[in-house]
């Protein structure tokens, strides 16, 4: 949420934070009380898998552009903006993507690396024709690398977000 915050773009944005663990209730909490641009969606029931939650948390999103991050990623405080760079050159792609991320390992930096998720932001109409697998493992190849899939890759670095691994989302 804080790196949300801490983006220098001034236009239109939400962050959506989709929660399906019946055990665990969020709320904004006093940080960002009353910041209309933060919605929490506490589902009542876990998804049947990763991809049907991502489908829904998509789809609940209101903005003609869905950038995906995992709870446990970072977005870089420029990526807003960097993406919003990205469209207005060429409005016309179905996915905007850095071709690298930064990853760390424990919390500790290790590398500049490619992946499936680069901090992906999808367009409102190709987010309405995908067909979102019902599975846990390699969703991000059938919605982000679909077959016909117009998409724009910008070299990188900068990257757009932090990918961290070996750590909790704590």
């Amino acid at each position: 949420i804080q790196s949300y915050l801490n983006q220098d773009f001034e236009g239109e944005s939400e962050m959506v934070i989709l929660n399906d663990s019946p055990i665990v209730q969020y709320d904004i909490g006093e940080s960002v009380v009353g910041n209309k641009h933060i919605q929490i969606i506490n589902h009542p029931t876990r998804f049947s898998s990763i991809g049907k939650k991502l489908e829904f948390g998509m789809k609940s999103c209101v903005g003609e552009y869905v950038l995906r991050l995992d709870d446990d990623d970072i977005l870089m405080p420029n990526a807003l903006s960097l993406i919003q760079t990205w469209i207005g050159e060429d409005p016309t792609y179905d996915v905007y993507r850095a071709s690298k991320f930064y990853w760390f390992n424990n919390n500790n930096y290790n590398d500049v690396r490619e992946g499936i998720n680069t901090g992906n932001t999808l367009s409102r109409a190709y987010i309405n024709r995908i067909n979102f697998p019902d599975k846990n493992a390699d969703e991000d190849l059938d919605i982000v690398f679909s077959p016909g899939v117009k998409m724009k890759t910008v070299e990188s670095p900068p990257c757009i977000m932090i990918y961290r691994y070996g750590n909790s989302t704590y």
